[in-house]
């Protein structure tokens, strides 16, 4: 199983994913790709937005090549926690279900702001459960 992990460059982040990760790998052959992602509240603004837009009007054969990198990496899983890899995970997903006709596990540790219902689970501490 290939997993994709998207990092926000932030320690308590990291550990959490860390756990369900080793967590998975106690049952199942994995491996894992790891991408550090960082953008700026603008830009996650301006990519949720863009998001929003393309669920409503399907535009994403438009920005399909910023995914390219992810075609031959046969992804099963993409995981990540933060509201800063969010909209990346939901990206990413659905250029692989598009292009690629493959439908990837998206993971949200900790509870997203935004697209709660995007997300094929959320693995949420019990704090954070609402």
């Amino acid at each position: 199983m290939n997993i994709l992990w998207i990092k926000d460059g932030k320690i308590g982040h990291e550990k959490q994913v860390k756990a369900l990760l080793d967590e998975i790998s106690k049952t199942e052959d994995i491996t894992v790709f790891e991408e550090e992602f960082k953008i700026s509240t603008f830009m996650r603004f301006i990519n949720s937005i863009y998001y929003f837009l393309d669920s409503l009007f399907n535009i994403s054969g438009i920005y399909n090549y910023r995914f390219n990198v992810y075609d031959k990496m046969d992804i099963n899983i993409i995981i990540g926690a933060g509201t800063g890899v969010h909209i990346r995970i939901l990206e990413i997903k659905r250029h692989l279900k598009i292009s690629l006709k493959r439908n990837a596990l998206s993971i949200s540790v900790l509870v997203p702001n935004y697209f709660k219902k995007d997300f094929d689970i959320i693995c949420a501490p019990f704090h954070d459960s609402y």
